[in-house]
């Protein structure tokens, strides 16, 4: 899990210098983690949690990438909170925020 972070990362600041390309199987699922981790880490800030990369660390990131790509950042930031949200509902409010608090210092150590 945490090569897809790191991978993640430099595939976005790759995207950086290039231009708007179809976005191929592999940076749509990047764009997607970029996504989650933003919903994420921005959900273990707002309970106290401290990460040495902000959520508008990666808000900025997913833009970035979203841009370049050409694709919809909020569709896949809405599918990252659709997901947490059915998890709720299935495995309860306390074992979701602590995946997702898990999951957050997974993409702030592979950035």
């Amino acid at each position: 899990m945490k090569n897809i972070f790191a991978i993640v990362a430099i595939s976005a600041l790759s995207l950086l210098s290039h231009p708007v390309l179809a976005a191929s199987k592999q940076e749509t699922k990047m764009l997607k983690s970029a996504a989650e981790c933003t919903y994420v880490v921005q959900i273990a800030e707002e309970n106290g949690v401290k990460l040495n990369n902000s959520s508008d660390t990666w808000a900025n990131l997913l833009m970035q990438a979203s841009d370049k790509l050409g694709l919809d950042a909020g569709a896949y930031y809405n599918e990252a909170k659709a997901k947490y949200e059915s998890r709720a509902r299935t495995m309860g409010d306390d074992n979701t925020l602590t995946k997702m608090i898990d999951n957050a210092r997974k993409c702030d150590s592979g950035l």
